[in-house]
């Protein structure tokens, strides 16, 4: 759901970060190619971002201003249409 969500909102500013816990940077990169994922992703071997973040769930989804400050943190599966009206305040 989020590569079309990107791909409308993209050109607006909107940056996508998926991290991924506990898989190999391999494991990530192959998956995110044989789906056509064009946003940005990271791996989190070893859960140190999650913990630094407190996340304890997934999907937890946090939305940052242009200036990195964290404006909301969403628990759990969001619609993409609430999620789209969330980010565009700060685009």
């Amino acid at each position: 759901e989020l590569q079309p969500f990107y791909g409308r909102n993209g050109r607006r500013g909107l940056a996508v970060l998926a991290i991924n816990e506990r898989d190999t940077r391999e494991i990530v990169e192959s998956y995110a190619k044989r789906n056509g994922l064009t946003f940005t992703f990271q791996t989190d071997e070893h859960a140190l971002t999650a913990q630094e973040y407190g996340v304890f769930g997934f999907p937890t989804i946090f939305i940052l201003d242009r200036n990195g400050i964290v404006r909301d943190k969403i628990l759990g599966h969001i619609p993409v249409a609430r999620l789209e009206k969330l980010v565009s305040r700060y685009l």
